[in-house]
């Protein structure tokens, strides 16, 4: 009798992980972007096969820096076709495009700026865009210096003569009182 149940509950069991495993496989096609993990039967979220416009998923909108020291901004989006990315600077209300130079770096989605200077205060911006939309965020980034202290004049010496009399033993009278 105990080899009976010991062969329906393992029957039971095989049919059991048998639709788990069927219910996982369909999962994998389910809408709006989840999908099944297969193995361990975890749903998670994926973009849709089809079109999307890009989604930023960064949440950093200020970073700092200590002056002379390097800084990676870093920009992540979603999207399908995948996103590329662009880079820009804002100047005087106006967004100018940041190309490489010899301490600014764009490399896709990572912006590097070498020796950061306080010139390099200011708004940032990436915007990751395909062919169906786009999506721009802006950064700030805060330049820090150490705390120097300069004493205007430097020094100034100055000449002071005091011109004082004396009238026989008795010192004068001030008018102090």
């Amino acid at each position: 009798m105990e080899m009976r149940q010991s062969r329906r509950s393992v029957g039971r069991e095989e049919r059991s992980a048998r639709r788990r495993q069927f219910i996982f496989m369909r999962g994998s096609a389910l809408p709006h972007g989840r999908e099944a993990d297969k193995s361990s039967g975890r749903r998670h979220r994926v973009p849709p096969a089809g079109s999307m416009a890009p989604r930023l998923t960064t949440t950093t909108s200020e970073e700092t820096v200590q002056q002379g020291a390097d800084i990676r901004l870093v920009c992540c989006a979603i999207g399908h076709p995948a996103p590329t990315y662009s880079w820009f600077r804002h100047n005087n209300g106006r967004l100018m495009s940041v190309s490489n130079s010899i301490r600014i770096s764009v490399a896709e989605q990572v912006l590097v700026v070498r020796r950061a200077q306080l010139s390099d205060n200011g708004l940032w911006a990436c915007r990751a865009h395909n062919q169906h939309g786009e999506q721009r965020r802006d950064l700030k980034l805060t330049v820090t210096t150490g705390l120097t202290v300069r004493v205007n004049p430097p020094l100034q010496l100055t000449q002071l003569t005091l011109a004082y009399s004396l009238v026989g033993n008795q010192p004068m009278p001030s008018n102090d009182n």
